[in-house]
């Protein structure tokens, strides 16, 4: 078991904020500021593909991490088996739902995504489900503040000249997700 923890002390984060290297990650969120931190009791930290890249590194049956970018688990496991980045992440992002990509869409079913050179599939675990490119297509756009710019910790995801592709009745091929 490799356990990955998320807290920073107040300490550190006050001293990065002196060393100016905190920026905000959208153009809406105001500065941190060394009062703020000092009226904050725990803080914990987003992270992305690197700490858990680095637990795969001792392959552990079970890696328990702190808070985590929901795609980033995802991400990880098929960036650090050397698929690409972009295509590793859009999975991430559409598997982190489970079966909420697929018709009828539900969070309390499983969903299964396989990376290949060039492309990932997804497709539902339940045969009453199934996956269309309308339903992979949408949640791909779900939660997200711009229509095809995904950003999260390391990582700019610019899913404009993504391609769904209908495989079968149940399964859908994507392609052609960028970095930025």
């Amino acid at each position: 078991i490799k356990i990955i923890w998320a807290d920073i002390p107040n300490e550190r984060v006050k001293q990065a904020i002196m060393d100016d290297e905190i920026r905000p990650m959208g153009t809406n969120i105001g500065e941190l500021s060394i009062e703020i931190i000092d009226e904050t009791n725990g803080i914990v930290a987003q992270m992305g593909i690197e700490p858990i890249i680095a637990a795969l590194k001792d392959n552990p049956d079970i890696i328990i991490c702190g808070r985590a970018y929901d795609p980033s688990p995802f991400a990880a496991f098929g960036i650090y088996k050397g698929f690409d980045k972009a295509l590793s992440y859009h999975l991430g992002k559409i598997l982190e739902c489970g079966a909420l990509c697929a018709v009828p869409g539900t969070a309390k079913d499983c969903i299964m995504g396989v990376l290949e050179e060039g492309s990932f599939s997804v497709y539902p675990t339940n045969p009453k489900r199934k996956c269309t490119v309308t339903s992979v297509a949408a949640h791909t756009f779900y939660e997200k503040d711009h229509p095809y710019i995904l950003q999260g910790p390391g990582i700019i995801l610019n899913l404009e000249n993504s391609n769904f592709i209908q495989e079968d009745e149940r399964t859908v091929k994507v392609t052609d997700s960028t970095i930025q």
